[in-house]
């Protein structure tokens, strides 16, 4: 769908060097700080005229301003819903007058699954069966290689691969707590010889691997494609599930056929 507002104005942040130095959680933080005065501007505008505005209306009126301002300068969709749900939310914890412990346990477990996409814009998503027996169809039959995946969530891939490819060496790295400890679980139980890291897969050394493959998000792609170029060897692999790189065409797309529409985009070095 055609956005009816010019590009440039949906990317003038964007460009912003010192905006994009900022991580997309702050940013948030900072339009939500940028949209409070006009929502006050317009509660006090509908008070003088006599229609005042519940605190309901209130916080709608401002989670709306500040989804709208996520979405012209280019924070990823799920952060629109966090922008628009937030102050509604909290208004309704208060009203239920929950204990204090309820809403900051819910804040734990959300940072404990998502916390890796917090500042990286990559949130959890799980790679299915389906895409998992595509995947294998296409990795090479060679009896020793490095496989790399990146931003595991809970190791189904990594431990997949490693069951139908015995003599790779295969590592998977996750950086959000919680999806890495239920990886650690279950690769364990599971008697997988896979290598399973909690960190940044950014601060890792691709040239160490063959085959890299990745199911983030739009939003880091320009930037895992540099990470390709710069350290992955001349006939390394690299796929993406899904996400393409802006302005690189895949050597190979392979349709999934999923419920979600998966494609594995491929580019051989």
């Amino acid at each position: 769908m055609t956005s009816p507002i010019p590009k440039p104005m949906l990317t003038s942040l964007q460009r912003l060097a010192w905006w994009g130095r900022w991580p997309v959680s702050v940013q948030a933080v900072m339009l939500q700080l940028a949209v409070a005065p006009m929502t006050w501007l317009i509660v006090w505008v509908m008070g003088s005229i006599g229609v005042p505005l519940s605190w309901w209306q209130v916080t709608v009126l401002q989670g709306a301003g500040a989804a709208l301002f996520s979405r012209l300068v280019g924070l990823p969709v799920w952060w629109w819903w966090i922008q628009a749900g937030f102050w509604p939310l909290l208004l309704l914890a208060l009203q239920w007058q929950l204990p204090v412990w309820v809403p900051a346990l819910l804040f734990a477990l959300i940072l404990a699954i998502y916390g890796g996409g917090i500042g990286s814009r990559v949130p959890l998503f799980l790679t299915s069966r389906k895409t998992c027996s595509h995947l294998a169809t296409v990795l090479p039959a060679d009896a020793e290689l490095r496989f790399l995946d990146v931003g595991a969530g809970l190791g189904g891939v990594l431990g997949y691969v490693q069951a139908r490819r015995p003599g790779w060496h295969c590592e998977g790295i996750e950086r959000a707590w919680l999806p890495w400890l239920i990886g650690k679980l279950r690769l364990w139980v599971g008697r997988s010889a896979a290598v399973w890291q909690h960190g940044d897969f950014n601060r890792l050394d691709w040239s160490n691997y063959d085959i890299v493959y990745a199911y983030l998000s739009p939003a880091p792609m320009a930037q895992i494609w540099r990470k390709v170029e710069a350290e992955m060897r001349p006939g390394s692999i690299f796929i993406s599930n899904s996400f393409d790189i802006p302005g690189v065409t895949p050597d190979q797309v392979v349709e999934t056929g999923d419920w979600n529409h998966a494609r594995l985009l491929i580019w051989y070095r």
